[in-house]
């Protein structure tokens, strides 16, 4: 058992197999479920365009606020110069994905954890 194996291609095996043997059709009914619970899984993962360029409008507002900050902020203290309902959590997960991204820098003492603008 060297390859790792999705779970959609153990059901899809699992139903070749079972049409094969001629089982129950509760059987094959249920591999055949369970395949468009995965698909139906799969698809609502799948980050669609409109979030998409919600996600970048808001980054781009919070490098705007970085930018225009002398001194490295806090989450909560982004949020509200953003001032359009965007929540803390939000904020905090998009500056994540601008740390990663390089655009942003993540500096921490003891428990304060503050950004600022990567230059």
């Amino acid at each position: 058992m060297s390859e790792k194996h999705t779970k959609k291609e153990l059901f899809e095996t699992l139903l070749v197999l079972a049409i094969a043997a001629e089982s129950d059709e509760w059987v094959v009914a249920g591999l055949e479920h369970e395949l468009d619970l995965l698909a139906k899984r799969s698809a609502s993962k799948r980050p669609d365009a409109k979030k998409a360029a919600e996600q970048t409008a808001i980054k781009d507002s919070i490098a705007a606020v970085l930018g225009a900050s002398d001194e490295p902020m806090r989450a909560t203290e982004i949020a509200n110069a953003l001032a359009d309902g965007t929540t803390v959590q939000r904020v905090t997960a998009l500056v994540g994905q601008m740390v990663k991204e390089g655009s942003v820098n993540r500096e921490q003492d003891k428990k304060v954890v503050t950004f600022s603008l990567a230059l």
